[in-house]
């Protein structure tokens, strides 16, 4: 069960808000209760991934709360407990890539596991680490069970983050608060978000997925069109994932939990390095505080800052997935974000106004290219023909019917809610705001009802 399902919109969703409500005005002076609830939702909200991602989950809970209460001041416990939480990951998500290039580098023919990546767990990992971690350090206690256990199954942020720290999330379960305000803000973001993804992300999907197929077949078609297609990835994958975000954030604030922010509308961005301040937020800090200062960060000589940032970005390439194209993506930003701090007597000029606009979309786009790609030859064809190697003709026609949705899409990007913001008390607005959004909320079932189920993108990481 993921957020974009009737499921959820119209059982699921309704049933735990009925319930939070309720419990609020019946236990409201303790706030145990709510724990309660939550976690019980959460946990069958999971249960929807299938009993063995459900107990690899609870089972990953259990070693977390052991390893958090083990570690204490021992730099050898802590790489201890941090390489048994990542036994999970590299095993599900890294075997069979390991296996498949040992077979082409040695001609072996060892049999490939067959296992499917357990829901969301580069996130809860992820999550994981940074308690342990946080916990070592002394910035906290070491957590009760039934707290961590809550932390890693919550179920907005279970499937796709964001990826919030302990700290951050568990203190608001020793109160319970819930208002009106609250749960507006909240519903908005949620209808919102929720449109997002149902109403631009899946519907240029087919788009994209039209000239990337094309590349990947070996097949040609116009330079315009693989143009259209990268863009149409762009956009696609960032309200895919804000979407998702927007809906997480959206039902965290209706049940009375704040959850960090993850995007600041990222394709704003004047250079690369302010890309990655905007684009998935909470991910750039844990690599922040976790890998790149413990490394020394910038408070290096030069060639060891340049160390450290290729490190940081080879673990986030490779975190992305497991296909040598996630290793390039990574390393391309690494490159960029190199030049950028060491090349500014040159690059100073793009980065900043239009030009610096231009510069950083144009290489964002490229690298979602690469990203987005099923191999590297594919990523080379795609790429050559943008630049019109083998390209034919002009711009497919059904391509060309997808231009005003697309135009939309680059309108969506634009800081509406700041600009919008100035007219938010008015009684006037407010009405508009609430007919639209439950507009908005039926044109979005009517879509779940007339078009097959798209996963959140993030969602395979």
């Amino acid at each position: 069960m993921t957020f974009a399902t009737n499921t959820f919109l119209l059982l699921f969703l309704p049933g735990v808000l009925t319930l939070a409500v309720l419990g609020y005005f019946l236990f409201k002076r303790n706030p145990r209760y709510r724990t309660g609830l939550l976690l019980a939702a959460s946990l069958v909200f999971y249960l929807w991934a299938g009993l063995g991602a459900w107990a690899l989950l609870a089972g990953m809970s259990v070693v977390s709360w052991a390893v958090a209460r083990w570690v204490k001041k021992s730099k050898l416990r802590l790489g201890m407990g941090m390489v048994l939480l990542c036994l999970p990951l590299a095993a599900f998500k890294y075997t069979a890539f390991v296996v498949e290039n040992i077979n082409l580098a040695l001609g072996t023919g060892l049999p490939l596991p067959g296992w499917a990546l357990p829901l969301g767990i580069s996130f809860y990992t992820f999550q994981a680490l940074s308690m342990v971690v946080d916990t070592y350090r002394g910035q906290m206690d070491p957590p009760p069970f039934g707290k961590v256990l809550f932390y890693l199954t919550f179920f907005p942020t279970v499937v796709s983050g964001p990826i919030a720290r302990y700290g951050q999330v568990v203190p608001q379960l020793d109160r319970w608060e819930l208002s009106l305000s609250g749960f507006e803000q909240g519903l908005s973001r949620f209808v919102t978000g929720l449109a997002q993804k149902l109403l631009l992300a899946d519907k240029l999907a087919p788009l994209a997925d039209y000239y990337f197929n094309q590349a990947a077949d070996g097949y040609t078609a116009s330079a315009a069109g693989f143009w259209l297609g990268s863009a149409a990835y762009t956009l696609q994958i960032y309200f895919d994932f804000q979407g998702y975000t927007q809906m997480a954030l959206g039902v965290g604030e209706m049940v009375g939990i704040t959850l960090p922010q993850n995007f600041d509308r990222p394709y704003l961005a004047t250079s690369v390095q302010d890309f990655w301040r905007r684009w998935h937020i909470t991910l750039s800090r844990w690599f922040r505080d976790y890998i790149y200062i413990p490394m020394g960060g910038n408070r290096v000589p030069v060639k060891r800052h340049i160390l450290n940032l290729l490190v940081v970005w080879m673990v986030t390439g490779i975190w992305h997935g497991a296909n040598w194209t996630f290793l390039v993506w990574g390393l391309g930003y690494f490159c960029l974000l190199t030049a950028e701090k060491y090349g500014k007597r040159w690059l100073a000029p793009l980065n900043k106004g239009p030009l610096g606009w231009v510069y950083t979309i144009f290489w964002v786009n490229l690298l979602w290219v690469v990203f987005r790609s099923d191999s590297l030859p594919a990523a080379l064809r795609y790429i050559a023909g943008m630049a019109g190697v083998g390209a034919s003709g002009s711009l497919e026609g059904e391509a060309a019917a997808y231009l005003p949705l697309v135009g939309i899409a680059v309108f969506c990007c634009l800081p509406w809610g700041e600009w919008l913001a100035r007219w938010k008390e008015n009684p006037v607005f407010r009405l508009a705001k609430g007919l639209g959004l439950a507009a908005l909320f039926l044109v979005c079932v009517g879509a779940l009802a007339s078009t097959s189920y798209t996963p959140f993108i993030y969602g395979n990481f």
